[in-house]
């Protein structure tokens, strides 16, 4: 179906794009250089897998700036990809989470749509 949510999805990457950037936007506002950042070791991992989303790997922040921002992405691709994970790493995604729930749940529900936008379409199942 042509007009389905995913296929407006889909034609509106830019749309999804721009609000994920607002919501970082307001990361921003929230947290200064002073701020202190959990660590993200295994959040960054992640990011290096070959299917990881280039956009959404923030090559171009230093190291304490990147897995505040990554790990809602690394969050939706293990909810999409159905995957289990370590103790380890969710624990380190809920430290991620306590640190601005707002960033993280939002951020968290853009990319799982991007992710199911851009899913192939034998994924979509048949449903309307």
């Amino acid at each position: 179906m042509q007009n389905n949510v995913l296929a407006m999805a889909r034609r509106a990457a830019s749309f999804l794009t721009a609000q994920i950037q607002a919501c970082e936007l307001e990361l921003l506002e929230r947290h200064g250089a002073d701020d202190r950042y959990p660590d993200g070791p295994l959040v960054m991992e992640r990011t290096r897998q070959p299917d990881f989303p280039e956009p959404f790997r923030y090559a171009r922040f230093s190291y304490p700036y990147r897995p505040v921002r990554c790990a809602p992405f690394v969050a939706a691709q293990i909810s999409l990809d159905s995957e289990e994970s370590s103790e380890e790493l969710l624990f380190e995604l809920r430290l991620w989470r306590d640190f601005d729930l707002e960033w993280f749940d939002n951020a968290f529900a853009w990319a799982l749509c991007v992710g199911l936008a851009y899913r192939p379409a034998a994924a979509e199942g048949t449903h309307p």
